[in-house]
């Protein structure tokens, strides 16, 4: 779904929303930015997914 270069951007945006709710200092918030960490392309979605995160915007624009 996502390609190459926006993996790293949803990426970077998982690691900051979870790091948000990590900063109350919860464990499970903790635990899943370990897991954003180390997920590829498809698992990036379905965490953006379980999250409500709309992945689509992570999505390269078309060149006309």
């Amino acid at each position: 779904m996502c390609e190459m270069g926006n993996v790293d951007d949803l990426r970077d945006y998982l690691m900051d929303y979870c790091g948000t709710a990590g900063a109350g200092c919860g464990v499970a918030a903790m635990a899943q930015m370990q897991e954003i960490e180390d997920a590829g392309g498809d698992e990036l979605v379905r965490i953006a997914d379980d999250l409500g995160v709309d992945a689509d915007q992570f999505e390269p624009e078309e060149e006309s």
